[in-house]
């Protein structure tokens, strides 16, 4: 069996690698990973998630079982994540040397100190959980939780070193991926809109894509505008910036009825010579990697509070905010008390569960 595995994993370690480089799609690849991993340690459910690595917020999710109700079963691991104290934190394995970790060497082999394993796991028949957080340098970018029913053995040495062997691969693929999603467009639902506009704000022409997101952008009750209010304020701004008013940025961000969250930027184009002025206004997609510093931007957090929420969310404690930022801890404590107030929150993990659940939460693959 042993030498099994050797052969396998050596096999899937290749293929890994290769599809690092491949460019597919965030959950495309994790699909593709977890078939690989599958092949090499046996495993019975399984969550294969993208992570934000400015707070390590899960951004996305490919879950694999157990059964038809693992919608409400992620939920419960998101709370147990987001919410409750336990061993083996997503956060907590980041910050680990070794990128893998399984709830029995967390829990010195007594699984019942465990939460989740009390209140989720008994309940699914599981017995066994390993977890791997996917990074490159600092950064992480995904992780992966998976698991064993009871009967099961427990995850072996050889097969926690070969998720460590290729969690530099995965995260390598993670952060490609991302940076593909974000220089092109795939088509259909995630392709820009352009909007031209003339000086007194009518419309010279329109793409069918921007047609489709503001068909999306929900409506202004009472106000008497051709088109969403956004539309014409970004555009006021641009012409302001062009003239050379002092104004902010023509930059607005709006959430869709779907739930995601649109960017709104114009700039005056240059005049060719034919006297009218005119106004591009482009609408796309915010994507995943760019959430996390729009959220913070929409709650009109300063740069510094900004700088603390991230360390916050990457569960690091006062005094290691306090060493990164060469500030006191009393003053870590002021801006924490600051940035509560201003989201609405009591504590860390109601601002985690606050960003997760209303940004971050839609994005889920299920694969039973």
């Amino acid at each position: 069996m042993a030498k099994l595995l050797e052969t396998n994993a050596v096999i899937a370690h290749e293929a890994i690698h290769r599809l690092s480089v491949s460019g597919l799609a965030p959950l495309d690849f994790l699909k593709e990973v977890a078939m690989r991993v599958g092949s090499v340690m046996r495993y019975d459910a399984g969550a294969w998630l993208t992570l934000d690595p400015a707070t390590l917020i899960q951004t996305r999710a490919f879950i694999q079982g157990p059964g038809h109700d693992s919608g409400d079963v992620h939920l419960r691991y998101i709370d147990n994540e987001l919410s409750t104290p336990d061993f083996t934190k997503m956060t907590d394995v980041a910050r680990l040397s070794r990128p893998v970790i399984t709830l029995s060497d967390a829990t010195d082999g007594n699984l019942s100190r465990s939460t989740r394993h009390r209140t989720i796991h008994a309940d699914l028949g599981i017995a066994h959980e390993l977890r791997a957080v996917f990074r490159t340098g600092e950064s992480t970018w995904g992780a992966a939780a998976i698991c064993r029913n009871q009967g099961q053995p427990d995850f072996s040495e050889a097969e926690k070193s070969f998720m460590a062997d290729v969690s530099q691969h995965i995260g390598n693929g993670l952060r490609l991926a991302l940076l593909l999603e974000t220089a092109t467009r795939a088509g259909g639902r995630d392709v820009p809109g352009v909007i031209i506009m003339h000086a007194d704000d009518t419309v010279e022409s329109i793409t069918p894509e921007a047609e489709e997101w503001l068909a999306q952008i929900p409506r202004d009750e009472g106000a008497n505008f051709a088109l969403p209010a956004v539309i014409h304020i970004a555009a006021w701004k641009a012409r302001a910036v062009a003239a050379g008013l002092p104004t902010t940025l023509a930059l607005a961000r709006i959430r869709l009825t779907s739930g995601r969250w649109l960017l709104v930027r114009a700039s005056q184009l240059r005049n060719s010579g034919s006297g009218a002025e005119r106004t591009a206004v482009i609408l796309e997609p915010a994507r995943a990697a760019e959430l996390a510093p729009i959220i913070v931007e929409l709650y009109e957090l300063s740069a510094r509070e900004r700088q603390v929420t991230e360390l916050l969310l990457r569960g690091l404690p006062i005094d290691e905010i306090a060493a990164a930022l060469w500030i006191s801890r009393y003053t870590v404590r002021d801006y924490t008390k600051a940035i509560f107030a201003k989201l609405g929150v009591g504590s860390r993990p109601e601002l985690t569960a606050k960003l997760f659940h209303d940004h971050y939460l839609s994005a889920v693959d299920y694969a039973i």
